[in-house]
C-alpha cells in the first residue's frame, strides 16, 4: 500500500525538483529534502534574475521573490491564472520522466542523480540525432573522465 503524501530521502521517495524553461531548458535534480532553503539555492543557481517563475502552492516555494513569483493554488481546484500562469510544463516534463525512471526498476536513491542527469542530457539534446547524441555522450564523458583523473593526480596524491 502506498504512503500518501510527499516522500523523503530516508523513506527512499527522494524529491526530485524540475525547473522548466517554456519552449527551452530543462534542470532536474534530486534532493534530500525541498525546504526553503533548497529551493531558494536552485533558484538563484538556475534561474535568471529577470524571470517570473511559476509554482504549486507548496510552503517552500513563499521563499521565492514576490515581485518574481506567481503560484496556483491545487488544493482549492486552480490549476491556471490569467495571463498564462499555470505549470502544466513541468508537469508535463514529470509525465515523461517518471515513466522514463521506471524502466530502472529500483534505482538506488545514491545513484538517482545520475540516472536523472542522464534524462536531462537526453531530454536537452532530442532534437539531434541519436549518432550524434551518443558522439555528444562520450565527448562529455570524456571530459568528466580527464577532469576526475587530473583531480587525482595532482590533489589526491
Amino acid at each position: 500500500m502506498k504512503t500518501k503524501g510527499r516522500g523523503t530521502y530516508d523513506t527512499d521517495k527522494v524529491q526530485v525538483i524540475a525547473i522548466v524553461e517554456r519552449g527551452g531548458g530543462l534542470s532536474i535534480r534530486p534532493h534530500r529534502n525541498v525546504k526553503s532553503k533548497v529551493v531558494l539555492k536552485r533558484y538563484l543557481r538556475d534561474v535568471d534574475p529577470d524571470t517570473i517563475v511559476y509554482t504549486d502552492d507548496y510552503v517552500s516555494y513563499n521563499i521565492l521573490p514576490d515581485d518574481m513569483h506567481e503560484s496556483v493554488n491545487h488544493s482549492i481546484g486552480e490549476y491556471s491564472k490569467g495571463g498564462g500562469v499555470h505549470i502544466n510544463t513541468v508537469e508535463a516534463e514529470f509525465s515523461i520522466y517518471r515513466p522514463w525512471m521506471a524502466t530502472f526498476r529500483g534505482v538506488s536513491k545514491k545513484n538517482l542523480y545520475l540516472y536523472t542527469a542522464h534524462y536531462q542530457f537526453i531530454r536537452l539534446n532530442r532534437e539531434m540525432n541519436p549518432v550524434g547524441r551518443m558522439l555528444a555522450m562520450v565527448k562529455l564523458l570524456r571530459i568528466l573522465w580527464l577532469d576526475t583523473m587530473f583531480c587525482h593526480k595532482f590533489f589526491i596524491n
